[in-house]
């Protein structure tokens, strides 16, 4: 089990793509998880790009009230990425491997990007700069991820030379 600091010491944004505002907070879990069950339904191969092109293969993805669960394979190990409300209005993202706790974050839907947090970050920037990247990001249309393993240290043997791990759809 990996040690957790509870959510980030900030207020998530769940931007509302109708409004232009934010998600009220009754939509916040279905509205912004949904289309990652989606994208995991029609994109079942990725590729860890920063680790030789790694494959990565998603096996199951299915959504309830409570969680989403997306089941994958990746380097000879089996997986399950669990999305879950908190109640402290954080999406809290869960990696288990082999069924052991491996990864914590904290995710926002901040305007058309998803971006993720370790637990107990003081800041959206771990630098002070508000044009640097967040530590952990998804692409809008949820075909790629970014992580700085500054921040996520028991990634770093899936890191490439800048202290990134990247994931993508296979063949994007």
């Amino acid at each position: 089990m990996i040690a957790d600091a509870g959510p980030p010491r900030f207020v998530p944004s769940y931007f509302d793509l109708a409004t232009g505002g934010e998600l009220l907070p009754h939509e916040v879990f279905e509205t912004v998880t949904r289309p990652f069950v989606w994208t995991a339904q029609g994109n079942p191969l990725w590729q860890i790009t920063s680790a030789d092109d790694a494959m990565v293969r998603l096996r199951e993805a299915e959504a309830g009230p409570d969680a989403v669960s997306i089941r994958f394979e990746a380097l000879g190990y089996q997986g399950l990425i669990r999305l879950a409300p908190d109640p402290s209005s954080w999406i809290v993202v869960s990696v288990f491997i082999d069924g052991e706790d491996r990864f914590r974050a904290y995710l926002e839907n901040v305007y058309e990007e998803y971006e993720f947090h370790p637990s107990g970050a003081a800041r959206r920037r771990p630098n002070e700069d508000r044009d640097s990247d967040p530590p952990g990001r998804i692409g809008k249309r949820r075909n790629w991820i970014n992580i700085d393993v500054r921040l996520w240290p028991q990634l770093a043997a899936l890191a490439n030379r800048f202290g990134y791990v990247t994931i993508e759809v296979a063949g994007e």
